[in-house]
């Protein structure tokens, strides 16, 4: 008898100890759950006002649990233009921080490499988490620099409800600039198209303003940057073409006519 009561005392024990393992099991995956990252979102090529939808919702979580942080990873597609991507990334945390009113530094802004297509993850990340690892699909694509290549464009006659990039021409010249420093050797090219609604006059000074920036807040050499005007484009946009042209390589050929070359004698270049 006192055989078959220790057995039945050690299986209790053992029952009780298995139980108290499994609860504690339990209660640290449901901690690790509680503070692990939780990928609210994740889309694409979208209109502004779906993408700005998608945000809103984003900045509604982070502006309601004041302990979580925000996280914007982001992947470029290989034909997308490289200034357009980092204008459009970096233009969805000022879109957070300036009109939703998000604190700048509870966002914060990751490129994630390449994918086919191009994509954005918005992440909630609760405090003392470990933030998530992007995930690129494709290798990045190599850049010549033997070849004229273009960094990015600007729409001088594109208007939306909601802006979500920085404009190129102004804040986004930064990362313009960040391209013409990695080749100190390289020069820029600003092409300016004009259309009906953006006459040739008002392209080039918007154009003669960014070399102005580039010049005295990014310190890039005068010498540098070369502006040239060129034909309306067949999809009828007013745009500013920013190329970056290695030593030695050919510029990028521009149609231009004599009316433009006219207008172009009459603003002022030395800006």
């Amino acid at each position: 008898m006192g055989t078959q009561r220790l057995s039945i005392l050690v299986g209790v024990v053992a029952l009780s100890l298995c139980s108290l393992v499994a609860q504690g099991e339990f209660r640290l995956a449901q901690t690790t759950s509680e503070v692990s990252p939780l990928k609210l979102d994740e889309y694409g090529d979208l209109p502004t006002d779906d993408e700005a939808a998608r945000l809103d919702l984003f900045a509604d979580k982070l502006f309601k649990q004041r302990r979580l942080s925000g996280r914007i990873i982001a992947y470029c597609e290989s034909q997308m233009e490289r200034g357009l991507y980092l204008r459009r990334i970096h233009g969805i945390a000022k879109y957070l921080t300036y009109a939703r009113g998000i604190e700048a530094n509870r966002v914060a802004v990751v490129n994630g490499g390449y994918r086919e297509r191009f994509a954005t993850e918005l992440w909630l990340i609760p405090e003392g988490s470990n933030p998530p690892v992007p995930v690129p699909k494709s290798p990045q694509p190599s850049v010549s620099i033997s070849s004229a290549y273009k960094f990015d464009e600007e729409c001088l006659d594109c208007a939306t409800a909601v802006d979500l990039y920085l404009y190129g021409l102004d804040e986004g010249l930064q990362f313009y600039a960040e391209a013409l420093r990695r080749y100190p050797a390289a020069r820029g090219l600003l092409i300016v198209h004009p259309d009906h609604d953006v006459s040739i006059r008002r392209a080039l000074n918007e154009a003669h303003k960014a070399k102005g920036l580039l010049i005295k807040n990014y310190g890039i050499d005068a010498d540098r940057v070369i502006v040239r005007s060129a034909r309306s484009r067949k999809d009828g946009t007013a745009v500013v073409e920013m190329w970056v042209v290695p030593s030695g390589a050919t510029f990028p050929t521009t149609t231009s006519n004599k009316r433009l070359q006219r207008t172009r004698l009459s603003v002022c270049v030395g800006s």
